[in-house]
């Protein structure tokens, strides 16, 4: 029983004040996120910028997809949906009417994030947002809890302990499994990170630091202190002192048979201004897939439409579909003309 209990008080219960704290965190971070978008709301929330709202519905990124900016056309509409959803955060970084403000703010989030995407924190967010849905965010230091001390005060009843020093007080905890959905969230996070980041820059430790500090991630903090080691990116083209290092860790892939730094390439006779400051070389049985995805459900336009992927020899993941391809990598084609109209077709092959 007391192993139960433990486990109880570690992943069920909760302080009042420190959901209190959290639900300041939280909304403090909606506010900053929303500021952000603010700064380019023409260019990506509205028909006059670079996402107009046809298109998105016409190929959304994902589906299902939800959003009620996708109502909003003009600028001046999507200003109107921006202020009101800063209406919503201020009213739960305040506490007032506190889950009404937890519902919108979950709306509110979940509309703009599906508008536009930035990256994976934009999903956490939104689900943070949905299981606090489940706690009583508006207890302690809010505007709620104050108009509740008043109600009683006023009717003659006591008034519930809000400033006990008694840790265990029945009026400070609260007991949910929404306590250990919301630790479940963040251990999920980092099991799933650890399962998949596991190339050779997550192993060697670099790839932490390279990534933090892309444009797209790095705050402005970082970029007043920069660091002379982000220009060893591997997916910079301006490489600096970095380069010698990820050439040594290019070399450890499998898979990568050369790494031709200036020298190489000079030697290769491809030291072209725009060939970058390293190139990688693949071993004879190998190709380098320019696949970033991994439904093809979802692929991206050019995955189907760019010429150069028709051309024989291109792209063995393609040819496979018309051709026979080799263990090595080689496309075997007829002796006709038009290979395309007579290709020789990997049932064929296998009956010679």
């Amino acid at each position: 029983m007391r192993v139960l209990e433990r486990l109880r008080q570690a992943y069920l219960v909760a302080d009042l004040r420190s959901l209190a704290l959290g639900r300041l965190g939280l909304a403090g971070v909606l506010i900053a996120d929303l500021i952000t978008r603010a700064l380019v709301l023409r260019d990506f929330y509205s028909n006059e910028g670079l996402l107009p709202n046809h298109t998105l519905l016409w190929r959304p990124e994902r589906l299902p997809v939800f959003s009620l900016f996708f109502a909003a056309s003009s600028p001046a509409m999507a200003a109107l949906g921006f202020a009101l959803c800063g209406a919503v955060y201020v009213c739960l970084l305040v506490g007032y009417r506190t889950r009404l403000a937890q519902v919108l703010s979950w709306v509110a989030v979940v509309s703009l994030h599906a508008r536009v995407f930035y990256n994976g924190g934009d999903i956490v967010l939104a689900e943070l947002c949905l299981w606090t849905l489940f706690l009583p965010l508006g207890r302690r230091y809010s505007i709620d809890a104050a108009l509740a001390a008043r109600r009683a005060a006023a009717a003659g009843a006591p008034a519930r302990t809000a400033t006990s020093t008694d840790p265990h007080h029945a009026g400070q905890q609260i007991t949910t499994p929404a306590i250990a959905v919301v630790l479940g969230q963040l251990f999920f996070i980092y099991l799933l990170n650890a399962i998949h980041k596991n190339g050779v820059t997550w192993k060697e430790g670099s790839a932490v630091h390279y990534t933090l500090h892309q444009d797209a991630i790095v705050t402005l903090i970082g970029r007043t202190f920069p660091s002379d080691e982000l220009a060893g990116q591997i997916w910079s083209v301006s490489f600096t002192n970095g380069a010698p290092e990820v050439k040594r860790l290019l070399g450890q892939v499998p898979g990568i048979e050369l790494v031709l730094d200036k020298e190489g390439k000079r030697q290769y006779g491809l030291d072209h201004v725009r060939s970058g400051e390293l190139i990688a070389v693949s071993c004879s049985d190998r190709w380098f897939s320019y696949y970033y995805w991994l439904d093809d459900a979802v692929a991206p336009d050019f995955a189907r439409t760019v010429d150069i992927h028709r051309k024989i020899g291109y792209d063995p993941v393609e040819d496979r579909k018309k051709y026979h391809v080799t263990p090595s990598g080689l496309t075997v084609v007829t002796r006709d003309i038009s290979p395309y109209e007579n290709p020789v077709s990997p049932a064929f092959m296998q009956t010679m």
